[in-house]
C-alpha cells in the first residue's frame, strides 16, 4: 500500500525584528529518524525500554501541531510496555484530557448564549487560522458515539464521566515523574514564544524541521515513520531580537515538576467539585432570573430563594467524587507551593534559569500568592479564623466539615426567613454545613453591611 505523507511541522525561523552585527556561518545538520515498526520490533525483542523511547519520540514529533491523537498512540505504546517511561507519561498526562475533550466546539455550540456564541466563534476562527486540516478537525468532529450537548447539565455529565477520569489519570501519571526530564519538542509551532524586546544573545540557534510519514495500518495502529532535522547556526557576535529565542529542548528539573504535578492536582480538584452537585436546570433558572429582572430590577433574597427551591434538583449532591480526598490533595499541594516559595532566589528573576532550558523559566511565589497560600494550608489544616470584611472582623471556618461530611441537598443551606425589605434574616442551617461552625454567619455579613447592601 502506498504511504500517505502527513505534515506535522515545519518550523518557523523567527518572524521577528532582528539586528545582527556581524556575518554567521551554518554548522552541519543533524538528522534523526525514529520509526514505529522499528519500535515494535524492538518491543518483540523484550528491549522495552528502547522501545518504549522511540514510541515517545515519536509521539513527541507529532504532537504538535495537529497530531494528538496520533500522538497519544504512541504514548499508549510505550506505556503498555514501559508504565514507568518519563516522557510518555508527561505527554500522555496532557493528551489523555484532550481526546476526552474532542468535538468541543461542536458540541458545544446549541447551548452557549450571545457571548459565549461569539467566544466560541472566535476560538475556532483561531483554530482555522492556523490551517492545520488535522487540528480543525480534532476541534470540530463529533467523536463516534458522541453527541451535541443540549444543556449545561449534559456538560456537567460528560466532564464527570469523561473528562475527570482522564485528569485523575493524569495525576497518577506525573507523580511518576523523575527529575531531570529531557523533553524535545519545538512550541514556536504553535507560536509559543516569549516577548522581551531588546535582549541580546550572542548564541547558537538551531531550526528545527520535522515531518511524519503515516504507513499501513498494524493491528491497532499506522505505522509511523518521522524525521527531524535540527540545523545549527552560529552567531558570531550579538544580535537583537524581539522575542526570546523558543528552544526544542527542554530539562525538567523538581521545581518543574512541582508546578505540573500542583497544577494537575489542581485541576482534579476543581473538577471534583463542580461536579459533585447536579446543575439540572441552570440554563432555565439562569433565564428566570434575567427576565425578572429586566421587569423588576435586582431581585433580593427572598425572590431567589423561591426560584432556586423551584428547582428541586438542581444542588443536589450526585457524586462525592471523593471530596474527601480533595482536602489531603489540596493540603499537600500548597506545602509543595511554599516549599517553593522558601527557594524564590533560585527560581524568581534568576537570569540563568530565566534563560536556561527549563519548562518554567521563572517561579515567583511572593506577595498575595504567597499570603494565599498560607491561608489555603491553614484553612485545610483545620478550623482557622479568617478576616471577613473590614473592620478588623473575623469569622471561625471549617472546610474539611464540608469536604469530610458534604450535604447531601444544598437546598437545605439556603436562607429561610427573610425582613419585609426580603433580605436574609436566619439560614435553615446557620453554620451552613458545618463550614461556620460558631454559626454567626448572619451576624458578620450583618457586621460588614452585606445584608443591609440586600444580599
Amino acid at each position: 500500500m502506498k504511504s500517505k505523507w502527513f505534515i506535522v511541522g515545519l518550523s518557523p525561523v523567527l518572524a521577528l525584528s532582528v539586528v545582527i552585527t556581524s556575518c554567521s556561518v551554518g554548522k552541519k545538520a543533524k538528522v534523526e529518524n525514529v520509526n514505529s515498526a522499528v519500535a515494535d520490533k524492538l518491543a518483540t525483542q523484550g528491549r522495552t525500554t528502547e522501545a518504549a523511547e522511540m514510541y515517545s519520540r515519536i509521539g513527541e514529533l507529532l504532537l504538535i501541531p495537529e497530531g494528538i491523537q496520533y500522538a497519544d498512540e504512541m504514548f499508549d505504546k510505550a506505556l503498555a510496555i514501559n508504565p514507568n517511561d518519563g516522557k510518555a507519561n508527561f505527554y500522555s498526562a496532557i493528551t489523555k484530557p484532550l481526546m476526552a475533550a474532542q468535538g468541543f466546539i461542536t458540541r458545544m455550540e446549541p447551548i452557549v448564549d450571545a457571548n459565549g456564541s461569539a467566544n466560541l466563534i472566535k476560538l475556532k476562527d483561531a483554530i482555522d487560522e492556523l490551517r492545520l486540516p488535522e487540528l480543525i478537525k480534532f476541534a470540530n468532529e463529533l467523536p463516534a458515539g458522541k453527541k451535541q450537548f443540549e444543556s449545561y447539565y449534559d456538560v456537567q455529565r460528560a466532564v464527570r464521566t469523561e473528562l475527570l477520569p482522564a485528569v485523575a489519570a493524569s495525576v497518577d501519571k506525573v507523580a511518576k515523574l523523575k527529575a531531570p526530564l529531557k523533553l524535545n519538542i519545538n512550541l514556536s509551532r504553535l507560536g509559543l514564544r516569549s516577548k522581551n524586546p531588546k535582549y541580546n544573545y550572542t548564541t547558537e540557534y538551531s531550526y528545527e524541521n520535522t515531518y511524519c510519514q503515516k504507513g499501513e495500518w498494524n493491528q491497532t495502529t499506522h505505522n509511523w515513520e518521522c524525521t527531524s532535522t535540527i540545523t545549527e547556526r552560529n552567531f558570531y557576535t550579538t544580535w537583537t531580537s524581539n522575542y526570546d529565542p523558543t528552544p526544542t529542548e527542554y530539562n525538567l528539573d523538581d521545581a518543574d515538576l512541582t508546578i505540573i504535578r500542583s497544577a494537575a492536582q489542581g485541576a482534579l480538584n476543581s473538577l471534583r467539585i463542580n461536579t459533585a452537585y447536579s446543575i439540572k436546570g441552570l440554563e432555565h433558572l439562569i433565564k428566570k432570573w434575567e427576565a425578572y429582572e429586566r421587569v423588576h430590577g435586582k431581585m433580593n433574597a427572598r425572590s431567589a430563594v423561591k426560584l432556586i427551591n423551584a428547582y428541586s434538583e438542581l444542588g443536589t449532591l450526585e457524586s462525592d467524587n471523593l471530596l474527601s480526598d480533595v482536602s489531603k490533595s489540596a493540603a499537600d499541594t500548597a506545602k509543595n507551593m511554599l516549599d517553593l516559595a522558601t527557594l524564590q532566589n533560585d527560581l524568581c528573576n534568576n537570569p540563568a534559569r530565566q534563560y536556561g532550558s527549563n519548562l518554567f523559566t521563572q517561579i515567583c511565589i511572593i506577595g498575595s500568592d504567597l499570603k494565599n497560600l498560607q491561608v489555603l494550608s491553614d484553612l485545610l489544616a483545620g478550623p482557622k479564623k479568617v478576616e471577613f470584611g473590614g473592620d478588623n472582623l473575623t469569622i471561625l471556618m471549617d472546610v474539611n466539615a464540608i469536604l469530610y461530611n458534604p450535604p447531601r441537598d444544598l437546598h437545605a443551606l439556603l436562607p429561610n426567613a427573610f425582613d419585609v425589605y426580603g433580605n436574609v434574616s436566619t439560614l435553615q442551617d446557620p453554620t451552613v454545613g458545618g463550614l461556620f461552625p460558631n454559626g454567626d454567619l448572619i451576624e458578620k455579613l450583618k457586621a460588614n453591611g452585606t445584608i443591609k447592601q440586600g444580599w
